[in-house]
């Protein structure tokens, strides 16, 4: 059984909400060794608000998440830990908007290739991350769209 079912018996088959899901679905995935505090979706930051107005944020939130949990239980702990690192940094770049962003992304990713002395398990790696962010954005503008869609019917009626 995969894990995400887990979820489903541990609440009676109940339906849950999108953060309470979100929630459920973070607890299933390993913290970071080097930075615990980061996952402030599970333990929360108070810059960050808990449950957000907008559910277009919820839904991309969730929608990472899934993307982590299958992640994490198709090409495993270390491969979600890079990516999970990938993605911290990224949005620290996005925040930082300077070098020491762009410094940071590539340190990661030659932190995770250059113990590999396969060119080919190099590419490997660094192929399925982009298929990862690939994912993770396509699901986002996906929601984006849908969310677009609604307020012009809202806005049209």
């Amino acid at each position: 059984m995969i894990e995400g079912m887990q979820i489903l018996l541990e609440n009676n088959g109940q339906a849950l909400s999108k953060t309470a899901l979100y929630h459920s679905v973070r607890r299933l995935l390993p913290l970071l060794d080097a930075k615990p505090d980061l996952d402030d979706d599970v333990r929360p930051d108070p810059a960050r608000p808990e449950q957000s107005d907008n559910p277009l944020i919820e839904d991309i939130r969730l929608m990472g998440a899934l993307l982590g949990l299958v992640i994490f239980e198709h090409e495993g702990e270390a491969f979600y830990r890079f990516i999970e690192q990938l993605r911290l940094a990224s949005r620290d770049a996005r925040e930082q908007s300077g070098q020491i962003g762009i410094e940071t992304i590539q340190r990661v990713i030659h932190e995770q290739v250059e113990s590999l002395t396969d060119e080919e398990a190099r590419r490997s790696v660094l192929h399925r991350a982009v298929a990862a962010f690939r994912l993770f954005l396509a699901a986002a503008r996906s929601s984006s769209t849908s969310a677009a869609r609604a307020t012009f019917r809202i806005s049209s009626m």
